[in-house]
């Protein structure tokens, strides 16, 4: 019996997965499996993987007739035979020692989720973020390297992104909670690793980055995501089901506050018509004045900048999806640059705004700085906020 499994949905991925299939041939750990669950491709990827369970016994293929991502993630779970679960993409590549590091500190402390770092990467697998202050660990909040118990922080699901490939799950864990995910096209993974996390007794947190995670790549989910919007709000009634059934209900109102964080990141990929279709959607459901303050397609627009900053001379803070969406629309003399934390994309340029760290307002004389992160976070803007008072800047939150 293998002390790992890894469980790797497949499907028309022929360009990247010899790289992903051989960086888990190299991995220092010897001793996993790997479920591979062929989602009916029509292209190389069938074959790669046959090669792959010829030459390696560690290596299965499992047919799942195009059945979706979670009926895969649920089957490879059905089927897995270790002691530890990792449900991996198969687009992704994996640093040498994933699967030890994790396994050794998951044994070390009797752990149910082990938890570690990522980078993005581009198609050519190149690397083009890296420690990301936000993403997929909140590194100013979050507990690192040491033993925590998630049901003792109140703002727990914020802390971690959810989404499953970063985190060792004890296997029998996942089996005795009946934690699966739901039949989803978008946001199946957040409550699915959502109730895990608050499931789990035991959690250790680590910032080391594992994972080469290709970042939006032509053919991923995130290129069809807008059409299917309102399942982020049938992710969060999934979730709140399951806390109200395991008498979690105490955190019901921090999982609102995640998921209108995760619906107003959803609703900037949706366009005019699926847009409108979700909001026909949304009048479905009941009590759907609380997803109110995540329906900002309104503020996504030029209009709205341009009433916000008039002719004050500003900066934005956060490198977010509103910035990407709004300004590569028009160019403003009046706005001097984005700030970020995120190291790596300092001095970097989009559509002629340069990026920059806090310090540069050392420099530079703003009117106002807008924050622009979408964070259910309470402590995020005050933190900004004492940051930049050295600068005798004054914060606004764009979306208030």
């Amino acid at each position: 019996m293998a002390k790992i499994s890894v469980i790797i949905p497949v499907y028309n991925v022929e360009k990247y997965l010899r790289q992903c299939l051989n960086s888990l041939v190299n991995q220092t750990f010897r001793d996993f499996e790997v479920l591979l669950i062929d989602d009916f491709s029509f292209d190389n990827s069938n074959k790669i993987l046959r090669e792959f369970a010829l030459s390696d016994s560690r290596f299965k293929v499992i047919k799942n007739n195009k059945k979706g991502v979670s009926n895969a993630r649920n089957l490879g779970l059905k089927k897995a035979q270790g002691k530890y679960t990792i449900f991996l993409d198969s687009d992704d590549y994996f640093e040498p020692d994933l699967l030890f590091e994790l396994y050794y500190r998951a044994e070390k402390f009797d752990l149910d989720i082990t938890v570690c770092s990522s980078r993005k990467v581009n198609d050519k697998g190149e690397i083009i973020e890296t420690k990301n202050p936000n993403s997929p660990i909140k590194l100013d909040f979050c507990p690192l390297d040491k033993v925590f118990n998630p049901q003792s922080i109140d703002n727990i699901f914020s802390l971690l992104t959810p989404i499953p490939w970063n985190k060792l799950f004890l296997t029998q864990f996942l089996k005795n909670k009946k934690i699966k995910f739901p039949n989803l096209k978008i946001a199946e993974d957040v409550s699915f690793c959502y109730s895990a996390i608050i499931s789990a007794k035991k959690i250790i947190v680590f910032d080391k980055e594992l994972i080469n995670y290709r970042f939006n790549r032509l053919g991923s989910s995130t290129n069809y995501r807008g059409k299917h919007t309102i399942d982020i709000i049938k992710s969060y009634f999934i979730l709140k089901k399951f806390l109200r059934k395991n008498n979690l209900q105490k955190f019901q109102i921090s999982a609102l506050n995640t998921y209108l964080t995760h619906l107003r990141w959803e609703v900037v990929f949706c366009n005019k018509n699926n847009y409108q279709n979700f909001l026909k959607k949304l009048k479905k459901i009941k009590k759907r004045e609380i997803f109110a303050q995540g329906l900002i397609q309104e503020k996504i627009n030029v209009e709205y900048l341009n009433k916000l900053i008039g002719q004050k001379k500003v900066m934005f803070f956060g490198f977010s999806l509103f910035i990407q969406k709004i300004l590569n629309q028009e160019k403003r003399v009046n706005i001097i640059g984005i700030i970020d934390k995120n190291k790596s994309l300092w001095n970097k340029t989009f559509f002629g705004y340069k990026i920059y760290p806090p310090q540069i307002l050392q420099e530079q004389k703003i009117d106002e700085v807008f924050l622009t992160i979408w964070t259910n976070h309470p402590e995020v803007y005050p933190i900004v906020e004492k940051e930049l008072k050295e600068y005798q800047v004054k914060l606004k939150n764009i979306f208030n």
